[in-house]
């Protein structure tokens, strides 16, 4: 396999080049949302395998190998739940394991009678610092700049502590961390947890160590169904005091958007208590919802139904308008752009795009208050 660094550079156009595939079939109206999010995904996953394996090859050339031991690459957010939008971040955390008696690296025994190597010889590291130095090296190739930009921005302020965390965190510690000290939030991120790159043993225990965490998130005292509703609720009026809606097409944080519907989703799940009624797709965990008895069929229809709106209208805008979302459409769009916008959201006029916009995210915020709680 290539170094790490040819391989990034092969692969970053190779990546723009599908996103523009998937954006122009998207506006021509070629493939659905759901489609072109599923496809943008599988792109992802495999770029972070592939950059993953190469990785992990020159890191054992430069430390060794932890025996029986190995890193697993967690999507969160939209890459975990198979929504991910034009040009979406990775959301991402690494978690860690190895046998108890194993507490560094090991390298091969150096022939003394050999060449002198091209390459310095591998040295033992600690098994923490091992794999914390994979994980940097692993997200430096991801986000190393080129002239097609990088691969993808990588978000991992959603592992265990924050920012203040480790990159990297062992597995007995995401445990212990996420059923002893994380936030009702923290938690239902973790709703929209998938493994993407594992080895099979780590992966299955993993898969467990999730469930054990979501499943028990209800039971955990002094956690109640209130409890965790209430706490649902104090989330989202924290990050509509905090982190507001930048105007009416901040589809994800305007109240009554995307955040609303998977804050249900999600808080929904935790009650649910039961892999049965988990999804890592909030359209498809609301089917479960309903199924389970969790929501009734009126309710999940619309939540449904507002979600995929909600959705399409945002990755629509960041083609037209990018990352940031607009403030006037009028102002910041070409009327050619606003027509393909309007032909998009089959609508007929900005009107009526605002007066629908408007509507619904006035519905959804009653069923939000409704169903989990007011947002004070």
């Amino acid at each position: 396999m290539a170094d790490v660094e040819e391989l990034v550079t092969a692969l970053r156009p190779l990546l723009r080049g599908e996103e523009f595939r998937l954006s122009v079939a998207l506006l021509e109206s070629r493939i659905t949302e759901n489609e072109a999010e599923k496809q943008r995904t599988v792109l992802a996953d495999t770029i972070i395998t592939i950059v993953k394996q190469a990785v992990e090859i020159e890191h054992t050339r430069r430390y060794g190998h932890v025996p029986g031991g190995g890193m697993a690459i967690v999507a969160l957010g939209k890459a975990g739940s198979r929504e991910m939008m034009p040009r979406s971040d990775l959301d991402l955390l690494m978690v860690f394991d190895h046998p108890e008696d194993v507490q560094a690296s090991e390298v091969p025994q150096a022939d003394t009678k050999a060449e002198r190597p091209l390459f310095s010889a591998p040295r033992s590291v600690g098994v923490a610092q091992y794999y914390t130095r994979l994980a940097h090296a692993f997200i430096a190739a991801l986000t190393a700049p080129g002239p097609e930009g990088p691969l993808y921005a990588v978000d991992m302020r959603l592992r265990p502590s924050g920012a203040a965390g480790p990159v990297a965190v062992s597995r007995p510690a995401f445990l212990r961390y996420h059923t002893e000290s994380a936030w009702t939030w923290e938690c239902m991120a973790l709703t929209r947890a998938r493994i993407v790159a594992a080895p099979a043993e780590l992966k299955h225990a993993l898969r467990q160590d999730l469930d054990t965490i979501l499943d028990g998130r209800l039971r955990a005292e002094p956690a109640s169904r209130a409890t965790l509703l209430k706490d649902a609720s104090a989330m989202r009026a924290r990050l509509a005091r905090d982190l507001p809606a930048s105007s009416v097409w901040d589809v994800k944080r305007r109240l009554g958007g995307l955040i609303d519907v998977e804050f249900i989703a999600q808080i929904y799940q935790l009650i649910g208590a039961n892999s049965a009624v988990r999804d890592v797709s909030t359209r498809l965990a609301l089917g479960r919802l309903e199924k389970a008895g969790l929501l009734s069929a009126e309710d999940t229809q619309f939540l449904k139904q507002a979600e995929l709106f909600w959705r399409q209208l945002q990755a629509v805008l960041r083609l037209l308008c990018g990352a940031t979302p607009p403030v006037d459409l009028e102002r910041d769009l070409a009327p050619a752009s606003l027509n393909v916008l309007l032909k998009a959201m089959k609508l007929e006029t900005l009107p009526d795009l605002i007066e629908k916009a408007n509507i619904l995210a006035r519905d959804v915020h009653a069923v939000f208050a409704r169903l989990v709680g007011p947002v004070e």
